[in-house]
């Protein structure tokens, strides 16, 4: 995790691992490839995990972890901080000092407030394949650099020109483990030629700001470097999208123990081992009032009798970001999907 602290914002940048296959659909049903589609870029049909679906479920688990996810007031009344909180939130507290509604926002009839934690989209930065070799991790100029990683004295775009120039399409080995050549699933590219090669994987460095951490320094994923490969931006799009994991469902009959007629449905899932990055950006509380009820102008967010900082909001989302690794996120979690694991937090 990197960060960037500012007067008015503090950031970090988060990378995630993808214990399960995570399936966050679209909502619709449809004719093609497979029924149950999952949330793409519009740009690059790259899957994603939308900035909503972080908070949503962050939230939820924030709750929990603060006793208020299912909790009752001084006149007995039964709230929660989770969810929306009801057709017009009457279920959230609304108050300065809670963890939940003054991090992820609130909203109570005409009373709302925005929240200070901003969740951007997860965006898929190393992708597993399969190969002769064994599992081969790859990634992309576009997506090594909108993370914000590194690349020494040569910029991305300029490697991403050597790969897919030259009227053929090229491939760079960068893990120290792989032979050369390797495949990546069906497909076969040759070796980018010339002897220039990009810094070591293991000391490429994520950056927010001014503070980096290196890649290298990351528990588990060492081993993941050391099998990594370089493509083309535009062929990374295209490989992704056709090693995608596919699961088959259907419902059972109670009746027969058998399959319901007409009950079988495909979802497309990102695979597990995928490593996605993602940022959180946590506003400067002393900015902000909560609505009063009562038509005042409001009260200063308070944690513990003292005014909230930046890390106080930080610190109420990794409680809930934690909790992923277990509960999971998106759809289909109880048929083995949806664990991610955030880390460092």
């Amino acid at each position: 995790m990197t960060s960037q602290s500012g007067e008015h914002y503090l950031q970090h940048q988060y990378l995630a691992q993808a214990l399960d296959p995570i399936h966050v659909g679209t909502g619709e049903f449809r004719l093609g490839r497979v029924d149950n589609t999952i949330v793409r870029e519009a740009g690059t049909n790259l899957p994603k995990i939308p900035g909503s679906s972080l908070a949503g479920v962050t939230r939820a688990y924030a709750a929990m972890v603060f006793g208020k996810y299912r909790w009752k007031d001084r006149s007995n009344r039964e709230r929660s901080c989770a969810g929306k909180g009801g057709p017009r939130g009457e279920s959230h507290c609304g108050q300065p000092d809670c963890r939940v509604c003054t991090t992820f926002g609130f909203s109570i009839d005409k009373y709302s407030f925005q929240g200070l934690a901003q969740f951007s989209d997860a965006r898929i930065l190393l992708f597993p394949v399969y190969s002769a070799a064994g599992p081969v991790w790859m990634t992309c100029p576009e997506a090594l650099e909108s993370a914000g990683c590194k690349a020494g004295a040569r910029p991305w775009h300029e490697w991403n020109a050597a790969l897919s120039g030259g009227g053929e399409e090229r491939i760079l080995v960068l893990g120290t483990t792989l032979p050369d050549p390797v495949n990546l699933g069906w497909l076969y590219l040759r070796q980018l030629g010339g002897t220039e090669r990009p810094p070591s994987p293991a000391e490429w460095k994520l950056s927010v700001g001014g503070q980096e951490v290196k890649l290298g320094e990351t528990p588990g994923l060492r081993p993941v470097l050391d099998r990594l490969v370089l493509v083309s931006n535009e062929r990374f799009c295209g490989i992704v999208d056709d090693q995608l994991e596919v699961r088959t469902s259907v419902s059972i009959s109670p009746e027969t123990g058998a399959a319901e007629e007409g009950a079988l449905f495909t979802a497309e899932a990102v695979p597990r081992g995928t490593f996605l990055v993602f940022q959180v950006t946590c506003l400067q509380p002393k900015y902000f009032r909560v609505p009063c009820r009562d038509g005042g102008d409001g009260r200063q967010i308070k944690y513990n009798h003292e005014p909230a900082i930046p890390a106080d909001i930080a610190g109420n989302v990794n409680s809930g970001l934690r909790m992923i690794e277990f509960l999971g996120i998106g759809g289909v979690n109880t048929r083995g999907m949806g664990r991610l694991r955030v880390w460092p937090v």
